[in-house]
């Protein structure tokens, strides 16, 4: 076994590339594949030189832009504008036929209502109505002060009735109130 060991040794000692275990084990590999990395070439861009009488346009409008005010007046005053005298109003022929149709629809409704009133009827004049109104009020004020003068507890039959009458003059004044507020009372004439 010494013998073989030396060998052995020998072959270890010597240079890789002398090495017989070494070489064959070299070829049995194989080379590592080679990675191809992309590096752009460098193109040539187009280089812009001005010249001597060309214009930067960009500092030009920021110059021009600092000159332009920033802000407008709102209400510019009317130069040189001629208004005519009457200028925004209504003219005087319109407001002559407006008044025109304005009668003539009173008239009409007028004449509507005379036809509308039932046979043996007449409407009540605003004067008339307004005496009778009044009169009604002050009625009706007399009485709530009696109604305020009785006890406030009914206990003979007479109180009672007293109180029970006075409450249905009052709903009956009230009812005429009522009726007599309206725009338009119908009289009979044969009352």
């Amino acid at each position: 076994m010494g013998s073989l060991t030396k060998p052995h040794r020998q072959l270890s000692n010597l240079p890789a590339s002398l090495s017989p275990t070494w070489n064959q084990a070299a070829l049995c590999m194989e080379p590592p594949p080679q990675v191809k990395t992309y590096k752009p070439k460098p193109e040539s861009q187009p280089t812009w030189k001005a010249s001597e009488n060309a214009v930067d346009f960009v500092m030009k409008n920021r110059k021009d832009v600092a000159r332009v005010p920033t802000r407008r007046p709102k209400n510019p005053e009317p130069c040189c504008q001629n208004f005519k005298e009457n200028f925004g109003k209504i003219p005087s022929y319109l407001i002559k036929r407006k008044i025109e149709l304005a009668q003539e629809m009173e008239k009409r409704l007028n004449n509507e209502k005379s036809h509308q009133l039932p046979p043996g009827y007449v409407e009540m004049d605003e004067d008339e109505k307004n005496e009778v109104l009044q009169a009604l009020k002050e009625n009706k004020a007399s009485l709530e002060k009696k109604l305020g003068g009785l006890p406030l507890v009914c206990d003979t039959p007479s109180q009672i009735r007293a109180r029970s009458n006075m409450d249905l003059e009052l709903q009956g004044i009230e009812n005429a109130i009522k009726r007599f507020s309206r725009p338009h009372v119908y009289i009979s004439l044969n009352d």
